[in-house]
């Protein structure tokens, strides 16, 4: 192997293929990345679980061939090579590789391409397109209630299905479930797979503007960006039936700007302490919202005039719960739809049904 290519491309396609290394391996070879070069130049990498190959980098081959090299030492000397300098790359006897910029040279030891696994096989047929962008924000605003517990395999991942002409992604852990739909750009068959909560994660960090087309395996789905290519396996498990527990009858609602009630929380939340899990007390009443919290440093106290319907009610919740949804809602108004003062609070748009998140209270002793 043997190229020549610019250092903004290089570091562009390593800050891809670097999301899929392990950090953590028994397989040394998995914290490396795979330089490939045919008539085009790709970075590979893989942790078993997610597999990434970059889009072509812009290069002048003069040879052919291939070397895994160590991501991280790879990736840290391109960033500290010379700006407005060409890089080469060059594979010497003995599995060395040769890299120079101006009159910056290294030479490193890498291991043979062979060594390195090999990639899912994977038949595109049925794909779904949707706008990169708005991927990319579907997935900020649910992967916060992705569960960090193994109890529930099923829920360490995000459900992405399809219905129809939509796709929606749901997360859920022992609190609280998030719930996002948005028109695909084409239409397709219903599918359905739970999406590991990395691969969600590094699929939210890299997708900028343009589209992305998703294709369905049996035990893979496949991301087709602009950027590269992401094959994820998927969880094989059964997840929950979201769509009863977010039918829930209400019996007290009330509306309120996103503002008013996230400025609220952020106000309570700078006496509380966390680790304690100090609740925030909702006593909703005819035309307002009190909002109050104790904690060892003091008292907050708030009131938020309301559009209300139904019966006063007193709930109490895990303010940073509550947070975590408001935030990532990009609308104005929402709904608050209550049953009792035990049961969840599920919070949408006021005029937008495709944003849910709902949220169990606490119980106070």
């Amino acid at each position: 192997m043997n190229i020549v290519c610019k250092k903004e491309d290089l570091i562009k396609a390593t800050n891809i293929a670097i999301r899929a290394v392990s950090n953590r391996t028994t397989m040394p070879i998995l914290e490396h990345l795979l330089l490939v070069t045919t008539d085009q130049f790709k970075i590979l990498s893989t942790d078993i679980e997610l597999s990434i190959e970059t889009k072509p980098i812009p290069a002048d081959i003069l040879a052919q061939g291939s070397i895994a090299i160590h991501a991280k030492m790879f990736f840290d000397i391109v960033r500290k090579l010379p700006d407005n300098e060409s890089i080469i790359l060059k594979v010497e006897e003995d599995q060395k590789i040769y890299i120079k910029s101006g009159k910056v040279e290294f030479k490193l030891m890498g291991q043979k391409a062979s060594d390195f696994p090999a990639f899912p096989d994977f038949e595109k047929e049925q794909h779904y397109r949707i706008g990169s962008e708005t991927l990319k924000r579907m997935i900020r605003q649910t992967v916060f209630s992705i569960s960090k517990s193994e109890d529930k395999i099923a829920l360490t991942g995000g459900l992405l299905e399809i219905e129809s002409d939509q796709i929606k992604i749901v997360t859920i852990d022992n609190f609280r479930v998030s719930y996002r739909e948005e028109p695909l750009l084409e239409p397709g068959i219903d599918a359905s797979a739970i999406v590991p909560g990395k691969t969600l994660d590094q699929l939210s960090k890299v997708l900028t503007d343009g589209e992305i087309d998703i294709y369905f395996g049996d035990k893979h789905l496949l991301f087709d960006l602009p950027e590269g290519i992401f094959i994820t396996k998927v969880i094989e498990a059964e997840f929950i039936r979201y769509k009863q527990i977010l039918s829930q009858p209400t019996t007290t609602y009330f509306s309120m700007g996103q503002r008013e009630i996230l400025e609220s929380l952020e106000r309570a939340t700078l006496i509380t302490n966390e680790s304690r899990k100090n609740p925030v007390s909702f006593n909703i009443e005819k035309d307002k919202i009190v909002v109050t919290s104790t904690a060892d440093a003091g008292n907050f106290y708030d009131e938020i005039d309301i559009d209300m319907g139904g019966e006063p009610l007193a709930i109490n919740f895990n303010p940073q719960y509550v947070l975590d949804a408001i935030r990532v809602i990009d609308i104005e108004e929402l709904n608050f739809n209550f049953s009792t003062n035990l049961s969840p609070v599920i919070i949408t748009g006021k005029e937008h049904s495709n944003y849910k998140y709902l949220i169990l209270p606490l119980r106070l002793t």
